[in-house]
Parts: C-alpha cells; structure tokens; sequence
C-alpha cells in the first residue's frame, strides 16, 4: 500500500511506503509549526472573559496547523468537517468565513519555506465559505467535500504537490491568530502493483525456457476489480547495462529483442496477485550471459499505481553439471552424419547405453550398442568398458575394452560396428589380446588417425602403449612374420584412459592418474602432456616425459565433485570452443555411479589447457552449435 503525499514535491516517486511518506510529513510539519505557532486544546479551552461579555470574544479552528486527508481512488467524494468554536457565548450572531489562501500567499509561504506546494483547483473541492454561530452556539462544523476519484485521476498525471489551505476571518470578533489557518494534506491511499524481485541466474539450457514474472497487489485490503498491467523492457535497457557492466566488471549483453516474448498481466477480482510468463527461444542466443532489465509502465484502471521499479534479470545461456545425472563412465562421443551428438559409455547400463544430444547438454537416453543377444561372446564372460566410438569407411566403429576386475590378463580390446550410431552393432572379435601382445591390462583403447595411418593407443596402469591399424581399422598391422609393425610404449605406469587431440603444432594425450572407482574418495586426476610428434615423446611443461610419469594436473575433485577423468575425445563447437566430457562422483549421490560432465577447456597464450578453477564446475555457458 501506497500512501502519496501532495506534500512531497514533484519529482515523488510511486513506490515510496506509507512510512516513509509520514515521516515527511511529519519533517514539514515540524519544519512549519513556528510560522503557525499552533496548539491542539481541545473543545473545552475556555476564555477569561465572562459569558456575554463581546469584547474577549474570539474565534477560531479546532483543527488548525497541518492536518492529513486520506483519500481512496474509488471513492467519489469524501467529506472532511472543520469546527469553528467561539471562545465564549455571546447574546448575538457571529458571522465567520472560511476562506482559501490566495496563489501570491501560497507562493510567498513556498518561497520563506523552500515549499512547491500548488493550490488544490477549485473544481476538486466544495466549501461553503460562511457560517453563522447563534448565540447559543459555541462551536459549528463547515463541511468540505472533496472530488476524491478525480483528485487521484489529476494526480496520477501531473503528480502536483496539492495543498488545501485555510484561514478563518470575521468581521465582528476577532480570530486566535495561532488557530486561524489549517494546511490541508491530502493522503491518496491507493493500491500499487509491484513486480517481484527474481534473484540468482536464469539458466537457458533447454530450447524453449519460460520464466515465470510475478507481481503483487499491495494494499491492506483485496483486488476487487479486474484491470491489466503492461509488463516491458525498461527504457534505458541499453543504458542500465552498461551501467551493471561497470560497477560488476562483466561484460553482460543485453537480451536481443528477437530472442524472447513477454506476456502482459492481468488481475481479477478477488486476486492480489498476477504473474505472466517470459519465453526465451536459447537457440537464438550465442553463449554468453545476458541481462534483461523489466519494469510495469502502465496499468488500465484508474484507482491502481504501478511501480516503475526496474527488476533486472540475470540469464546465463549455459548448463549446469551434471549433463548426464546417470551412471555411464568413461564417455565416448561423437557427432554424427545426422548432425545429433552420441554418447556411449561403461555399460554400468548393461550392454553400452546410447545417449543422443543437439547441443551436447541436453540426452536422451537412447537403447544400447548390443543386446544380450548380440554382446560379445568371445573368451567367455567379461564386462564391456571405456567404449571409443569413430566414423570411417561409411561405417560407425565401435572400439571396446572387454575386461574382468582383476584379471589382467584376460582384459583385452574388440571392436564392432554399425551403419548407424544407434546400432544395433555387430561384433568382430578381439582386436588387442593382452597375451598375444605382451601387454598387461589391455583395455582403455584410443583410435587416433594421423597422416593416412590409423593408430590404436591403449593400456591402464601397466603402461601406454601404440600400434598401428590395418586401413578397415579392424585389425593390427602386422608384418610378414605376424608381428606388429608397431609396438611403442608411449607412458608410463601411472596412466590410463588416453585421449590424444591435435591443436596447432602439438598432439595433447589426456590421461587419467588416480584411483576411478572409489566413490566420493576417488582420487582420480586428468592430466596432459603434449609432442610434436603422434608418437611422442609426451612432455609437461618443464620437459619431462610421462614415459617416465610426469604430466601436467589439469581437473582434480573438489567440495561437490571426486574422481574426474577419463574424458572422451574434445568436442569443438562451431565457435571454436573445445570442450571436455569426463565422468566423476558427485560425492553427496556417490552410491548413484559416475555421472557424465563436461566443461569448456581454456588454452593459455603458450598452448596448455586447463578448466576453470582446475576441477568440475557447476554452471558454464553452452556450447554453441549453428541448427
């Protein structure tokens, strides 16, 4: 509830509270009591002068200094009564006149008083000036009949500083001088409908996101009308962010105008609240955080303010960690000829979930690579980890590690594939038998093609190793005697779950260094070397070879998040950004298995990665992908 006070000047705003209005009321009221020296005794104040005797009579106002006059819009009139009292009784009639200042005495008070006050128009009001006291009569009222409806009307367009003030004269006796005027305020009690604030930032990950904006009626009683309220950008829009960049340090745009709709708000009786929804179409927007600053401008019934407060809203185009809230660790992805993204991962799903993404933040979850029907059989029952999906020769190909806890010797790599990324996926066998090899734990495999060759990286905790692949990718090249042309120990014993990427003159080998599978205490790292070379040798930043287990720490866990690693092949987007997908432990939800996370990969000036904050995050902008 709004009380508005003519008194306060013209530059008063809608959205001041009752409170605060009173308490400058009162400061002027207080500020003004020596010009009236005025007193309030009460209607039993009586004269030393003797009943009849005319020459110590006098008159004046029971209510005199500053007095307050609370209108409400939907009344049409409101009477206010002013009791003239004698000081004694007289034989004969007193005639007496209420009578209005004038605008050069108004203007000459404003002037000694540093006051705008304007006179209250005569149309807005009804005095009858005389009045008459018989003899036996020693107090009268005059009634003032105010145009309450019309007053708020005028004021809520001009927003005049209105003052009503009166003196009291007579010809015959004369008027107290410190009870003759009255300055009438006049108090507009009148509903206000205020937006709500909306705090934290607005995430736009899904296509289509709708914001609820909300309002309230705010008035000590209920909405007994129906009326709408026009909900809009706020004028300055452009210039109330620049404003927020400079006092925050940020470099937030400005929500494009195509970008969204925004509905109106509509009040019904009996309700004293409204809200109305903001629809933003993400897909128009690059990544980036975005402001929206929002105000009501206008409401279609008279007997209700709006408060032009701006609320501004705060919109990040992004996602929040997880991207997938489901066990599938040691993801693979890959974006595929029908231009959706897909996702496999350890079939803590049995037989290798299939997720499917537009924007890399938003799965659905799919089916699976096999059935039980069609899973691998080779060398008995095993468990199919760390799948490594690729795209070549018009077929998907589907590397897997075929593995049992524990026995490393019967941990071994096959392959599969399909002429569609959802399968179903047919198997061909082992391609890397630890045994035949000579390669202790032979899983974590990594296709890598480089200059017309096909490389497979491999191995977990018993060294990296490389070899080179036959053109269909099925099978090791081999030379004439059936070894491999290529067996390179490229690690140490301290990694597992290779990745190598090629950025400018460099190959990258993430790896994975830690304990994966250990819940909220896991201590699994991502690390990274890099080479000139595919085949290394992979160094950190001091030149140290990871052949000999040094490597560069770039995501370790934090408060939320243990055990990130293995990520899959980088992902860039169509701005050029690369991002990372890993899994990790959120630790309060250990039990549920690794989620699926990604975050965008930051490159220094001298070409090493790394993620903000060197471990998972919770919210980042999006990628960002053309339709």
């Amino acid at each position: 509830m709004v009380a508005s006070n003519f008194l306060l000047g013209s530059d008063i705003m809608c959205n001041l509270s009752t409170v605060s209005i009173l308490r400058w009321n009162l400061v002027m009221l207080l500020s003004t009591l020596f010009w009236f020296s005025c007193s309030t005794s009460d209607n039993n104040e009586e004269s030393n002068g003797k009943e009849g005797d005319e020459t110590n009579v006098s008159v004046y106002l029971q209510q005199n200094g500053f007095q307050n006059l609370n209108l409400v819009p939907d009344q049409n009139f409101v009477s206010y009564n002013v009791l003239v009292c004698k000081s004694t009784l007289l034989n004969g009639e007193i005639s007496v006149r209420l009578k209005t200042w004038s605008d050069s005495e108004l203007k000459a008070y404003n002037s000694n008083n540093g006051t705008n006050f304007q006179l209250l128009p005569e149309d807005l009001y009804q005095l009858e000036e005389m009045l008459t006291l018989k003899a036996n009569e020693k107090q009268k009222s005059i009634e003032i009949q105010f145009h309450s409806s019309e007053i708020f009307s005028r004021w809520k367009r001009e927003k005049t500083n209105y003052v009503l003030p009166l003196r009291l004269e007579s010809a015959s006796v004369s008027a107290q001088e410190n009870k003759r005027n009255l300055l009438l305020t006049i108090d507009v009690q009148a509903a206000i409908v205020k937006l709500e604030s909306i705090s934290g930032e607005i995430l736009l990950n899904q296509e289509k996101v709708e914001v609820d904006i909300k309002s309230y009626y705010d008035f000590s009683g209920t909405n007994q009308s129906t009326f709408h309220c026009t909900l809009s950008v706020a004028p300055e829009a452009v210039q109330l962010v620049n404003d927020y960049n400079a006092a925050h340090g940020t470099s937030y745009e400005l929500l494009p105008d195509d970008s969204y709709t925004l509905g109106g708000l509509t009040y019904s009786a009996g309700n004293n609240q409204a809200s109305t929804k903001l629809t933003i179409q993400s897909t128009k927007l690059h990544p980036t955080y975005y402001l929206l600053p929002l105000c009501l401008t206008n409401a279609d019934s008279e007997t209700v303010l709006i408060d032009k407060s701006v609320r501004i809203l705060t919109l990040v185009r992004g996602y929040c960690n997880p991207i997938i809230a489901f066990s599938a660790p040691d993801p693979t992805v890959i974006r595929a000829q029908d231009g959706y993204f897909y996702l496999y991962g350890t079939e803590n799903t049995r037989n290798v979930p299939i997720y499917r993404s537009k924007d890399l933040v938003n799965w659905e979850y799919k089916g699976t690579a096999f059935t039980d029907a069609t899973r691998p059989t080779w060398g008995g029952d095993h468990n199919i980890w760390a799948p490594e999906i690729r795209y070549f020769n018009n077929h998907y190909v589907l590397y897997y590690s075929w593995a049992i806890w524990g026995d490393e010797w019967r941990s071994n790599v096959g392959v599969a594939v399909s002429d569609s990324p959802l399968g179903p996926f047919i198997d061909k066998g082992c391609l890397i038998d630890s045994k035949v090899i000579g390669v202790q734990n032979s899983i974590d495999q990594f296709f890598y093609e480089d200059n017309g060759k096909k490389y497979m990286f491999w191995g977990s905790f018993r060294g990296i190793y490389a070899t080179e692949l036959t053109d269909n990718g099925l099978e090791i090249k081999k030379k004439t005697d059936g070894t491999p042309v290529l067996k390179k120990r490229i690690c140490g014993n301290r990694f597992e779950g290779t990745n190598i990427y090629k950025r400018g003159e460099y190959y990258y080998l993430f790896a994975s260094i830690g304990t994966c599978c250990n819940g909220a205490t896991s201590t699994y790292q991502t690390v990274v070397g890099r080479s000139k070379n595919v085949l290394g040798p992979y160094l950190d930043k001091t030149g140290r070879d990871m052949l000999y287990d040094y490597c560069e720490i770039i995501m370790s866990g934090n408060e939320t998040w243990a055990g990130p690693g293995h990520n899959s092949i980088l992902i860039q987007d169509d701005v050029g950004t690369d991002w990372i997908i890993y899994h990790g432990y959120k630790k309060k939800e250990a039990e549920n298995g690794r989620y699926v996370l990604m975050d965008k990969l930051i490159w220094s000036n001298d070409g090493w990665p790394s993620v903000k904050s060197n471990a998972p995050s919770i919210l980042e902008v999006a990628p960002y992908f053309q339709k």
